[in-house]
């Protein structure tokens, strides 16, 4: 918004919050300051009047007040107040007066106080070069101005310094001169010590702020990574049977959906071939029940493990292996061939297996079950395949057996 309410561009948000930084630097340090200020002021007095040294520092005090009144007043203002052109506005005009008037004032010391008060001058326009590096690095183009007010107040002392104006008091130097000139040197030390130390330490805190921020975000991917390989590990055994490593029923079903919708944006056309069809082979282990009984459900579950590790190894790899639960199994694959997928299986399971010093020996029965893959179901398949492992069973085990309506 502009000043009178109307919208218009103003400042963008970072430019605003350089602004609030600039003023909340150029507030925050009154103290050091009116101290730099104060030696300043007692070095001019050893170089010339002291009545005349305070009418000089008087207006550059009284626009650097102001100056910093408006700042601190700037410092409290919400985003959206500081993104409005006229608070800018008011920073550069303050800014420029306050730098023309210590310009003007600075260079007054060596016109009115000649050469001895030149080093003061020097010395000021020194330190408010060293203070200016310090706070206004959020504000660049200030920081520019300062700097050549600065640079103007220092050559001209220097100028005065070598050259004084025929207007001028006489070249020879005041009993205060020597004075003047060590104050102004220990003021500009002292000055360029405190402001060098703040900002080491401003640095130093900084390096903390980005070392612990390297290590948040360190700690941060590092629980992430935690957090992925969590939810992948779930995700996975929400999927998977615990004992056997198999997918379980509900990833079946995921799978057979997704054979019926891939199915179903297909285009039919002519009659569909056996091969493009779903079988599914139910099997369930003979004997197994008598495994459990007689050497403990430790046997029973290296029992199946060996079987689902027999079913891996013995289908296609388009072909789908899943664990009902209990003893059943599931294999998933086109119904091109599943009686010669059927007699593999039944001729591996019936192999011995051993456990520890004995030999386990189970064997296989499979119903089969067939289906059009934009009609499969796994509620319809089971139910088929279930008619058809019965039918197995019933002829005596060991065999596989496949749907028909009959069995119904």
């Amino acid at each position: 918004m502009n000043d009178d309410g109307r919208p218009g561009a103003g400042l963008a948000p970072r430019d605003a919050d350089a602004l609030r930084r600039y003023a909340m630097a150029r507030s925050s340090d009154a103290g050091l300051c009116a101290a730099a200020a104060l030696a300043g002021l007692i070095a001019a007095c050893w170089a010339m009047d002291p009545l005349l040294a305070v009418a000089i520092f008087a207006p550059a005090a009284a626009s650097e007040a102001a100056e910093r009144a408006l700042l601190r007043r700037l410092a409290i203002l919400p985003v959206r107040v500081l993104r409005r052109p006229r608070p800018r506005r008011e920073a550069a005009a303050m800014a420029f007066l306050n730098n023309v008037v210590f310009t003007l004032c600075i260079l007054a010391l060596p016109v009115v106080g000649g050469v001895a008060a030149a080093p003061v001058a020097a010395a000021c326009a020194l330190v408010v070069s060293l203070h200016a590096a310090m706070v206004h690095d959020a504000a660049p183009r200030l920081h520019v101005l300062r700097q050549l007010a600065c640079a103007t107040a220092l050559l001209g002392g220097v100028a005065l310094l070598f050259a004084p104006p025929p207007w001028g008091p006489a070249v020879a130097l005041p009993p205060g001169a020597p004075v003047a000139a060590a104050t102004s040197a220990a003021l500009v030390a002292t000055v360029a010590s405190v402001i060098y130390l703040r900002l080491r330490l401003r640095a130093l805190r900084r390096r903390r702020d980005f070392e612990a921020l390297r290590d948040a975000r360190r700690q941060a991917e590092v629980r992430s990574e935690e957090l992925a390989a969590v939810m992948s590990e779930a995700a996975r055994a929400s999927l998977h049977d615990p004992l056997t490593g198999l997918p379980n029923r509900r990833f079946l079903e995921r799978r057979i959906s997704e054979i019926r919708d891939q199915a179903a944006r297909m285009p039919r056309s002519g009659p569909q071939l056996p091969e493009h069809s779903v079988a599914l082979l139910l099997i369930d282990l003979d004997g197994f029940k008598s495994i459990n009984d007689t050497l403990g459900h430790d046997a029973g579950d290296q029992v199946l493990r060996h079987v689902a590790g027999l079913l891996r190894g013995n289908v296609r790899d388009t072909d789908f292996v899943a664990r009902l639960g209990g003893d059943e199994f599931v294999i998933l694959c086109d119904a091109g061939g599943p009686d010669v997928v059927a007699a593999r299986i039944i001729a591996k399971a019936g192999e011995p297996m051993a456990y520890g010093d004995q030999t386990c020996r189970v064997g296989a029965s499979v119903g089969l079950a067939v289906a059009q893959p934009q009609e499969a179901t796994l509620s319809d398949l089971m139910t088929r395949a279930d008619l058809a492992l019965y039918a197995a069973k019933g002829s005596g085990r060991g065999r596989a057996a496949s749907f028909s309506d009959s069995l119904r």
